[in-house]
Formats: C-alpha cells, structure tokens, sequence
C-alpha cells in the first residue's frame, strides 16, 4: 500500500482507532483489519504492558492461558522484529 494511502491511519486519536477496529471487526474488512492490528502491533513495540493498559483503558489482565492461547493463535505478534510499521 503506498504511503500516502496510509496517512489517514496515522492521524487518528486513540478514540477514533479504538472505533475503527470496532467498525472493521463488524464489517469484516479483512485488509483494514489487518492494516490496523499491524499499526497498532508497531504502537505497543518495545512499550511497558502497564502504560499500554493505562493508555488504551484496559481494565484487566490477561491469564497466562489467555495469554498462551493467544501466541498459539497470533505468533507472529509475539516473534521479536526490527521491521515495524512504515513512517
């Protein structure tokens, strides 16, 4: 996608990302869904869990069978990168 297609991305607040991933989820947009989570991944890279829960209003924690469930399913989140996002 070319970088000047992804701008608009770049410019939503946290409310309006939250809403955007509430309304690709129902629409079942899969390239969208996959354009935010990927922009969202590269936001929580390399960030403190505390300040990510604080900063996107998450009020519980994750059990560590949530959490293992969740690296069977998504492993690629999990893997150490150095590619993230585009700037």
């Amino acid at each position: 996608m070319p970088q000047k297609d992804l701008q608009w991305i770049k410019d939503l607040d946290y409310g309006q990302l939250k809403l955007m991933f509430d309304l690709v989820y129902f629409l079942d947009i899969e390239v969208l869904i996959d354009l935010c989570s990927a922009f969202v991944a590269c936001m929580f890279k390399g960030r403190d869990i505390e300040e990510i829960y604080k900063e996107w209003n998450i009020s519980h924690e994750i059990t560590p069978e949530i959490e293992e469930e969740l690296k069977k399913k998504h492993n690629y989140l999990f893997k150490d990168s150095s590619e993230g996002f585009p700037s």
